[in-house]
């Protein structure tokens, strides 16, 4: 029922209450209570109130000065006099409205029979026509209203982040159901508890919001209550709840929370359409010729970086990694020149590309003064079956050796051009321009310098580190794997982005997925 008046008969007095229901289903008093002294409905009744306890109680009179004083019962046809105020209040009332009467005291003869007679003139007509009566109940007003049921279910608002999209979608995890009923004793209060993950970016305003999930769009969701908390980011946070009535939900866990600082709105608000670090591909162009040092100090610069994103990058998981190792062409049996010299291994999380690159040895050098970093190239822009790229993920094409790229045609120096006479300016620019990818090198010193090939050879080395390392060029000697992830982006992590709600756990679990703006997603995107 929406509304409801509600006839409280107490030891002192007859109240008329107005009730109804917010859009929450939460019973709430309308406007002000109407009360009349049983004094003021029964003139004869005696002033004092223990004596008057004792009347309406059925005791025969008052005892005083050594004779009782009989007092004149009201008999059946004189109630509805008595109860007249009442009547005049009542057809005020609107007509669908309900008719509850409340009895605090049992086994009062007088207030029984007060009850009974009210309940039959309402049914009458004229009496209160239209009026719905309910069975009388014992309990007071206040007990009523925390005993009502949940129209609605309570849950707690989450948010959950697709690892591949960064979409963002609000979901909620129960924690009552609705037609719940709180216990009689207020100590035995339902409780409910789930554990979540703070969000990995810093917020003072964390909201832990109790919702009643009553649309699929979280804007039409009803807030029941909001709190703010501050944990350590990416953090497990336990809340636990107890329900003490309808609309009354009171935090148990966390201690520290703050009240009062936002609304449901104010969260929406607040939440991004997408979120999580950025995501970026990094695919490394490995010398593998060389001497044992050397070529284990390329290793070791790729497995510095990679562990520098285990432990200092938000999201590991966002960075993908791809090794492409190349060794020297056999360049005195023309058929062995033509055979492959790149290893690969297709771009995995962080974590994954250890094993590869721990097994990859070192090969001897056949040439001096170039290294088929033109193969390399061609195999980033022309592997069938390797998806080297994601949509949408920063690019870079990190390049680690010592010598350049061979020549496609015989310049004017010793230096051996390319067997397949690759031209390395044009993978390079294809890579560039069809897949926007970013230039990033590390030039170690050759065991023997350019120049020594006369002609043009040292300018054209330098020219090639310079275009491989377009947008960032280390020397071997002084690179850090902190410079190199600076170069890359791959600290920036999430920049200002937070999120006002927390993350769904493990232990969580969900229900309703939806987009912040209201459009239902379908589940399974994977939570933090």
């Amino acid at each position: 029922m929406k509304q409801a008046a509600v006839i409280e008969l107490t030891p002192d007095a007859v109240a008329v209450t107005g009730v109804g229901a917010d859009d929450l289903g939460v019973p709430r008093r309308l406007g002000p209570q109407w009360t009349w002294n049983w004094s003021d409905l029964l003139p004869g009744l005696p002033s004092a109130q223990d004596s008057q306890w004792l009347r309406l109680a059925g005791g025969i009179g008052v005892h005083g000065g050594g004779r009782v004083t009989r007092i004149v019962t009201v008999g059946y046809d004189g109630w509805p006099a008595v109860f007249q105020p009442l009547r005049d209040v009542l057809v005020t009332i609107d007509p669908s409205s309900a008719v509850v009467l409340v009895r605090q005291v049992a086994g009062w003869p007088m207030v029984d029979d007060g009850l009974r007679v009210l309940t039959d003139h309402l049914v009458r007509s004229g009496m209160a026509d239209g009026h719905e009566v309910v069975a009388a109940v014992t309990e007071t007003l206040d007990e009523l209203l925390r005993r009502a049921p949940l129209r609605h279910g309570y849950a707690l608002a989450l948010a959950e982040v697709d690892r591949a999209t960064r979409r963002v979608r609000l979901v909620t995890h129960p924690l009552f159901d609705a037609n719940t009923v709180v216990p009689p004793e207020p100590e035995m209060a339902p409780e409910s508890e789930v554990t979540v993950v703070a969000p990995p970016t810093r917020s003072d305003d964390l909201a832990l919001a109790i919702v009643a999930p009553v649309e699929d769009n979280p804007r039409q969701w009803r807030p029941v209550v909001l709190a703010q908390c501050a944990p350590p980011p990416g953090t497990a946070v336990r809340v636990r709840v107890a329900l003490d009535g309808p609309g009354r939900v009171r935090f148990l866990h966390p201690k520290d929370l703050r009240t009062g600082g936002t609304t449901w709105p104010g969260v929406l608000d607040g939440v991004p359409d997408e979120f999580g670090a950025e995501p970026v591909d990094v695919i490394f162009a490995l010398e593998l010729s060389g001497t044992q040092d050397a070529v284990a100090a390329r290793c070791q610069l790729v497995a510095d970086l990679l562990a520098l994103i285990e432990t200092d990058h938000p999201d590991p998981a966002a960075v993908m990694v791809g090794l492409i190792g190349y060794d020297d062409h056999d360049l005195l049996d023309w058929r062995r020149s033509q055979l492959s010299v790149v290893r690969s291994a297709a771009p995995v999380a962080a974590a994954g590309v250890l094993t590869v690159l721990r097994g990859w040895r070192p090969s001897a050098p056949r040439c001096d003064f170039a290294a088929p970093v033109e193969d390399a190239l061609h195999a980033l822009n022309g592997s069938a079956g390797m998806r080297w790229w994601r949509n949408g993920a920063a690019r870079y094409l990190v390049t680690v050796g010592a010598r350049p790229p061979h020549p496609a045609r015989q310049e004017d120096d010793l230096t051996v051009p390319c067997p397949a006479r690759r031209d390395w300016r044009t993978e390079m620019n294809q890579l560039v321009v069809r897949d926007g990818v970013r230039r990033v090198a590390v030039r170690g010193a050759p065991e023997i310098a350019p120049a020594r090939a006369g002609g043009s050879a040292q300018r054209r080395a330098d020219t090639a580190w310079r275009q491989l390392g377009a947008d960032a060029l280390f020397a071997m000697d002084s690179v850090s794997a902190s410079g190199l992830a600076s170069a890359l982006g791959l600290l920036a992590g999430y920049g200002e982005r937070v999120l006002p709600v927390p993350l769904a756990g493990p232990a969580a679990g969900s229900t309703r997925g939806v987009g912040p703006d209201g459009v239902t997603e379908a589940p399974g995107g994977a939570a933090w």
